[in-house]
């Protein structure tokens, strides 16, 4: 498969919106999103080479699940309004879910086992710790993954709308209690889009640059 793109990076990344809704009668195919996260992996930067979170797929065949997600998010919204359809979570529906979590490393490469043995202290290895450090790591791979998704016109979202309440997350949803037991860092949808960039709609802007980008 060729990875050239006749558009430049500042293209291709101005094609990114949030997506809501995707197509039901259009489904990428799974070799191509299999691809997508594969070349994702060989181009993500790790610090020390350990990747310390997992990357969790759910396809279109676990449709079910990801209507139980979407409602445990609609009631992380709305915890007085059982049973309401919540459309900024619609998007947890979409053909490809990944759930990003925390991942306990159980296997660092030869140059840190040395270094332990030296008795340096690794505590990202451990379930649980440097959860900033894991966020950070992955954002590069949700970015480079969306690079590559938008080359091939494939709209992808993000969602952080995610109750912390383990309980709640395990009776709604106890199929994923492997997920459950790691920490869930992020969530991105993957598809075709259904529709425009609806925010545009709504006048939501970013702040002006020179509020957040500051000169010394």
């Amino acid at each position: 498969m060729s990875w050239r793109s006749n558009m430049s990076i500042e293209e291709t990344f101005k094609k990114r919106f949030q997506a809501r809704r995707f197509l039901k009668d259009k489904i990428p195919d799974k070799e191509l999103i299999k691809s997508l996260l594969e070349k994702t992996f060989e181009l993500v930067p790790s610090k020390q080479s350990l990747v310390p979170y997992n990357v969790w797929v759910l396809g279109p065949e676990h449709l079910e699940t990801k209507q139980k997600l979407h409602n445990l998010a609609s009631w992380h919204w709305q915890k007085n309004k059982e049973g309401r359809v919540h459309n900024g979570t619609i998007q947890l529906l979409a053909p490809y879910l990944i759930i990003f979590t925390d991942r306990q490393v159980n296997d660092p490469s030869p140059a840190i086992v040395r270094n332990i043995q030296r008795g340096h202290p690794y505590p990202i290895l451990e379930l649980g710790n440097e959860q900033v450090n894991k966020a950070l790591e992955v954002g590069m791979f949700s970015k480079i993954l969306t690079g590559l998704c938008l080359e091939k016109d494939l709209a992808v979202s993000y969602t952080l709308c995610f109750p912390t309440n383990k309980e709640k997350q395990k009776s709604t949803v106890p199929e994923l209690i492997d997920i459950i037991e790691s920490h869930v860092l992020l969530l991105m949808s993957i598809g075709y889009p259904a529709g425009e960039n609806f925010i545009r709609e709504f006048n939501e802007y970013k702040p002006p640059i020179e509020n957040v980008i500051k000169w010394i």
